[in-house]
């Protein structure tokens, strides 16, 4: 029995086993006729008294396990010790002055790093191992951090202690896959003094930030940069969104074409012909507004957008080869650092397409409107209830919204009845049409495998394929260099860096 409880090299002996409602106490004493002073190591036989020790031990089925250990004191025969008397030693077991053993306060260290405090205490209450939450953690800070004497391997990256403001660098081990280091800066002056206290790296992995590569080529010159397979693809799927951003026709094609019921389409006649107070005639056909650009003068600087975008995008690239970084840039022009960051790294002022319109909750009941004003309702908070009836969870002022745009087609005398005679078929301003993908979406149809896209994307990823043929190239490569990624294979690396290159 006490080889399955007790260490092999202790000499112990059970004298009883109890058990009281939920613990069960276990009485043995120490075995030993010397022992060796820990001071002198002088061998002492002279037993100079014994005391107890109630630790608390592994728990056995569920019960909690209670130790009381009767230890030896002996006294130490050189005179010259400054030891008179020393408590026989079971290191192995029980450390000096410990409540717990040492097989049990591992399984509370573990828990603790697993769960944390509060968590790790509840959890060890139901195994019959009870502890404080306090101790826990007091446990995880006297522990200390097991570093590893030397780092081959390293990978640099940013983290945020505030996202978007107040950024700082962490360093992990990436053969150990444990993190080293946590620096308070991303700055190029603290990563390279870091490097420079690790001469011994071999290999960094990092990502294009600018302050990591000076950092790793002043402070690590011996190192070989590369970068993870993460920032591999997170790279090319930037690359794919760039190319997109200048292909509208494309982002255009991802949206699915309304079915126009032509039978339907005929019976709509156009509405009456009025005149403006000028003796000008209203267009009885307008364009819908999806269709014309949404490049429109601004009031203010009678600029289109696009005029003033270009702009923009023209000063941020002059500041940034004046030497300004982008949060810098971001702070002169008022605009975000992903912003100026897009600017820098695009070959041209990004363009979006037009009759781009962003969409509301008031988006999927379009069409239900749109027929129930040319039935001749035009009344905005009868729609409304008949929308919400349906789940439409927006206001009527949303609904109020859109009928005024609509209302100003119709005649003036008419302009506010609640119900059109059928002499009258209120045309629409505008009619409900899909919204084109952003590129940041449609790049996902080029990146994600075939089997994790649903119908609905496959149906769009086929039609942006149709759209354009250079859209089928950059899917081929950008495909084959995700399954090189994936295989971890570099041989056909070059042959691809070839295809690239002819394809632009």
């Amino acid at each position: 029995m006490k080889e399955l409880i007790f260490p092999a090299e202790m000499p112990l002996w059970i004298e009883q086993i109890t058990k009281t409602g939920t613990q069960i106490d276990i009485y043995a004493h120490l075995q030993r006729t010397q022992n060796c002073c820990p001071t002198c190591q002088t061998v002492s036989t002279a037993v100079h008294g014994r005391y107890w020790r109630h630790p608390q031990d592994l728990p056995w089925l569920g019960l909690t396990v209670r130790l009381h250990l009767e230890v030896q004191r002996f006294a130490c025969g050189n005179k010259a010790c400054d030891r008179k008397t020393f408590a026989a030693g079971m290191t192995e077991l029980l450390p000096v002055r410990a409540r717990r053993t040492a097989r049990l306060k591992e399984h509370h260290l573990a828990t603790a790093y697993l769960l944390g405090g509060e968590a790790g205490r509840r959890l060890l209450q139901l195994l019959g191992m009870p502890i404080s939450g306090d101790t826990l953690i007091r446990d995880i800070r006297q522990s200390g951090e097991a570093l590893p004497a030397t780092v081959r391997v390293v990978g640099v990256d940013d983290w945020a202690f505030k996202k978007g403001q107040t950024y700082g660098t962490i360093l992990v081990d990436l053969e150990t896959q444990q993190p080293i280091d946590l620096l308070g800066t991303r700055e190029t002056e603290a990563v390279t003094a870091w490097f420079q206290t690790h001469p011994e790296i071999e290999i960094v992995s990092r990502d294009r930030g600018k302050e990591y590569i000076k950092a790793a080529t002043d402070g690590a010159p011996q190192a070989e940069q590369v970068a993870d397979r993460w920032h591999l693809l997170h790279n090319l799927r930037e690359a794919v969104v760039r190319f997109l951003q200048q292909q509208p026709a494309c982002l255009q094609a991802t949206a699915q074409e309304p079915v126009v019921d032509q039978n339907q389409a005929e019976v709509i006649p156009p509405a009456p012909v009025e005149s403006s107070p000028a003796g000008t005639e209203v267009n009885p056909n307008p364009v819908p507004s999806a269709l014309v650009t949404n490049e429109k003068p601004s009031p203010l600087t009678g600029r289109v957008p696009l005029a003033q975008r270009q702009e923009r995008f023209d000063q941020a690239r002059q500041l940034k080869q004046a030497g300004y970084s982008d949060r810098a840039i971001a702070r002169q022009m008022k605009m975000s650092t992903t912003t100026v960051r897009k600017y820098v790294e695009a070959e041209q002022c990004p363009h979006y397409p037009a009759g781009r319109v962003s969409s509301s909750k008031l988006t999927p009941w379009l069409p239900y409107l749109e027929e129930r004003w040319q039935a001749g309702c035009t009344n905005a908070s009868q729609l409304w209830r008949e929308i919400e009836a349906q789940g439409f969870s927006g206001c009527l002022g949303l609904v109020g919204l859109w009928a005024s745009r609509q209302r100003k087609l119709l005649p003036a005398k008419q302009r506010y009845s609640r119900q059109q005679p059928e002499t009258v078929q209120p045309p629409l301003l505008r009619q409900s049409r899909p919204v084109p993908w952003s590129a940041q979406r449609a790049a996902w149809l080029i990146i994600l495998d075939d089997e994790k896209l649903d119908d609905e994307e496959q149906a769009a990823r086929t039609r942006m394929l149709q759209a354009d043929p250079q859209v089928v190239t950059v899917d081929r490569l950008a495909r084959q260099f995700i399954q090189l990624v994936k295989d971890r294979s570099g041989q056909g690396l070059d042959q691809w860096l070839k295809d690239a290159a002819v394809s632009s």
